[in-house]
């Protein structure tokens, strides 16, 4: 009877072990297939750094850092995929940049990523791949700002690009094999034209074409008659066309403003048209928006600068020069000025003797084919926060010289365009 107890408690004992074993065993193996998050610290992924995204148990679905495979990156695409291949979110950016991959099916899991690549705005950032055919990877579900340029030989899977990827500056996506629509940073002039793919279906940006250095209606068509959306405004001024069928198949456009913008937009009404007036005691009064060129200069009286309270806009250039200015207040209002003359800068501050101050409170955006110039005024002193101010609303176009205290490294530089600022489609009627 003993002996019956014993091997029945035996038998128990095995299989409380062979029991616990087997939860064991099922407990390592979930842990093997879990999956973590995994901090990233060295940017760059290559040989070395790659440990931190190998775990001993479980996997890597969310990397905390940015990733960057280039050149350096010493790894097989096997490799690339055994770390990387589970991993859906990043909390960094992900540059891919120089590499000699066909595909990026390495990150076929990635669905998201939260930074931005380089301080340049982008979370993803796909460029310089000379053999890169198509992603498998790296097809981002969450409005990322991406910019996938100069692969020569990539298709980046437009039907998932107009799916999931903005319509706006969000995106830059250029110089590939196929570019899932046409970018236009700047006016189209003969000189850029070449630059933009035939046939585009989407046109992202504003097209602004302005006087006689305007291409042929018949190379915009090759460009542009396919286009069904325009993602801008349009602003076609000063041209020899008569009719805009290289416009025919649009039937979009989309132009998103700020509620505020669109809110001075429909109670600004006032609208003088000015023509090129030389002395503001002659402007009308409550005057809104000026139509021409405005130059305040030594024939402008303090007494009459209260006519200058209320602008907000000019379409047109102003000058100030020679003036008896001590600041800008009289155009504390004044937050935009647009110039199409092709030989003309949207501003011009030049041999005011005691002026003091550059600052427009409220401007938000200055905007001419030539540069802004302020020069020669022996008492302007330019703050690092006003030179600020005005290299952001001339998107950097503009020239200082001879003041008191110019702008450091700003002396004299010339500039390009390097952002078309928007125009409010409703008052390009107004020419």
């Amino acid at each position: 009877m003993y002996l019956k107890k014993l091997c029945k408690s035996e038998a128990l004992i095995s299989v409380v072990i062979l029991t616990a074993t087997l939860s064991l065993a099922r407990w390592v193996e979930g842990q093997e297939n879990r999956g973590k998050t995994c901090t990233f610290d060295s940017y760059i992924v290559n040989s070395v750094t790659v440990t931190s995204l190998l775990p001993e148990t479980g996997f890597c679905d969310t990397v905390s850092g940015s990733l960057r495979i280039d050149e350096t990156t010493n790894l097989t695409h096997q490799q690339l995929s055994d770390a990387l291949g589970r991993v859906g979110l990043v909390m960094g950016n992900v540059a891919i940049v120089n590499t000699a991959f066909t595909n990026l099916s390495f990150f076929s899991e990635l669905y998201a990523v939260t930074g931005s690549v380089d301080g340049l705005g982008y979370g993803l950032l796909i460029m310089n791949n000379t053999k890169l055919e198509t992603m498998n990877g790296a097809l981002l579900l969450t409005h990322p700002v991406a910019q996938i340029k100069g692969n020569p030989l990539l298709d980046p899977n437009c039907t998932h690009v107009y799916l999931y990827y903005p319509t706006n500056r969000d995106r830059r996506i250029r110089k590939n094999r196929l570019n899932c629509g046409c970018e236009v940073d700047d006016p189209i002039t003969n000189a850029n034209i070449h630059q933009i793919d035939d046939n585009c279906n989407l046109i992202l940006g504003d097209l602004i074409i302005h006087g006689a250095n305007s291409p042929s209606p018949e190379i915009l068509a090759e460009k542009f008659a396919s286009a069904t959306l325009i993602t801008g405004e349009i602003s076609i001024v000063n041209t020899n066309y008569t009719v805009l069928d290289f416009l025919k198949n649009v039937r979009t456009i989309e132009v998103h403003y700020e509620e505020s913008y669109v809110q001075r937009e429909e109670i600004e009404d006032r609208v003088c048209r000015i023509g090129n007036v030389t002395n503001v005691s002659v402007l009308p009064d409550d005057c809104h928006t000026l139509v021409g060129d405005l130059t305040i200069d030594e024939q402008s009286r303090p007494e009459d600068f209260w006519k200058l309270y209320n602008v907000t806009r000019i379409y047109g250039g102003l000058t100030i020069r020679n003036s008896s200015l001590k600041s800008f207040s009289p155009l504390w209002q004044l937050n935009g000025i647009y110039s199409f003359a092709e030989d003309q800068s949207a501003l011009v501050i030049e041999s005011n003797a005691v002026l003091k101050s550059a600052y427009f409170g409220v401007m938000e955006r200055m905007m001419s084919y030539l540069p802004c110039s302020i020069a020669e005024n022996p008492a302007l002193s330019i703050s690092e926060h006003e030179c600020g101010l005005l290299n952001t609303t001339t998107a950097d176009r503009v020239n200082f010289r001879g003041n008191k205290d110019d702008c450091p490294g700003k002396r004299g530089s010339a500039g390009s365009i390097v952002e078309y600022i928007h125009i409010p489609v409703l008052l390009l009627a107004l020419y």
